[in-house]
């Protein structure tokens, strides 16, 4: 470390009051360390750190111990040795100044604001430390280091019983669970080696599933799977071709997705009826039926208003757009649309002659 002019200490002792020596690199006191004081505790380091950031975080490790200890949550270490960093290369712009310089004009109150910053509170707080404190009293506190009136007490003997106590019950809930854990391993291998020794009953006698899993509601139940048999036309199923309209999904993709499904369990597509052709046919012909049987069912009412208005929809292929006129008739039993037909030319009687039909 290079050494130091006299001027620099003389502009330091100015600054200061007093050269560091190594009773500085503790900090005493009942309140949150003042920049004074990190500064010397610093400076104190500094003389046998061999880096600057060393010398930082030396003084941060002494600083964590008064928030530890008035329980004020601090900046991140790296956060708080850049602070100190930084009040350190701040007193070097002020030592710069020549002394004849340090008694009047700007040079002087550059001086006397870094004199006054020093007596005040080092803040390694972060700016939302006051709405994270619960406790009213820590509050108080954090407000009264603006001017350094309020004190820590030695121990706060109330509050530390409060933690103790929440302390021993996460210990005993720790030990509880520690226990259930024992327990139910024994029970396992009790378990296992009455059916090592019992074979021929228990391949009698098969526990319902649905009966254990209702009894212990706290394990989760194992799916075992399940064996099904896909009928040939299966793509032709109402809740099938429902739930494909309803979700878009096209013919082509719902026969890759089938045969691979049944290709994946080992079983035979060629069985199956997935071409793209007969997909689609099945689809047509059981949208047409869900269609006609809704219109069967369906008793209009006596009384009900009549809504129709031209849009501009895309084609069932979508390779193009057209015109299409959707016709809605609400009532007391609610909204039913008639039809969505298309509009081969635009005019008032084509439109009349489509709501009519």
């Amino acid at each position: 470390m290079a050494k130091e002019s006299p001027r620099n200490k003389g502009t330091r002792f100015f600054l200061l009051g007093t050269m560091p020596t190594d009773d500085d690199k503790t900090i005493t006191g009942s309140r949150l360390p003042t920049a004074h004081q990190v500064l010397l505790c610093f400076l104190a380091q500094h003389q046998t750190a061999s880096s600057k950031r060393e010398a930082a975080n030396k003084t941060v490790e002494t600083v964590k111990h008064f928030y530890s200890r008035a329980r004020i949550p601090s900046l991140l270490d790296h956060k708080m040795a850049e602070e100190v960093e930084k009040l350190f290369d701040d007193m070097k712009k002020i030592i710069k100044i020549q002394p004849k310089d340090q008694t009047s004009g700007k040079p002087k109150e550059r001086v006397d604001e870094f004199k006054s910053r020093l007596q005040t509170t080092m803040k390694f707080w972060p700016r939302n430390a006051m709405e994270n404190l619960c406790n009213e009293e820590d509050k108080k506190f954090l407000q009264s280091m603006t001017d350094r009136l309020a004190t820590m007490s030695g121990i706060d003997v109330k509050l530390s019983e409060t933690e103790r106590k929440v302390k021993e019950r996460k210990e005993q809930e720790l030990k509880r669970i520690a226990i259930q854990k024992e327990s139910k391993m024994d029970t396992s291998c009790s378990n296992a080696t009455l059916s090592d020794s019992d074979d021929e009953e228990e391949s009698k006698e098969v526990p319902d599933p649905l009966y254990s899993c209702a009894k212990r509601s706290h394990k989760r139940c194992v799916k075992t799977g399940v064996t099904v048999f896909i009928p040939p036309n299966i793509l032709k199923s109402p809740k099938v071709v429902q739930s494909l309209v309803r979700n878009n999904i096209s013919s082509s993709a719902i026969s890759s997705v089938m045969h691979d499904i049944v290709t994946a369990v080992e079983g035979d597509p060629s069985k199956l009826s997935l071409s793209y052709a007969t997909t689609q046919r099945y689809r047509v012909e059981t949208v047409k039926t869900i269609a006609d049987k809704i219109k069967e069912n369906w008793t209009p009412p006596s009384i009900a208003n009549l809504h129709w208005d031209g849009k501009l929809m895309a084609t069932l292929d979508g390779a193009s757009q057209q015109e299409r006129l959707p016709v809605l008739l609400s009532g007391v039993g609610g909204t039913k649309l008639l039809g969505v037909p298309t509009i081969p030319h635009k005019s008032t009687e084509k439109t009349g002659d489509l709501i009519s039909e």
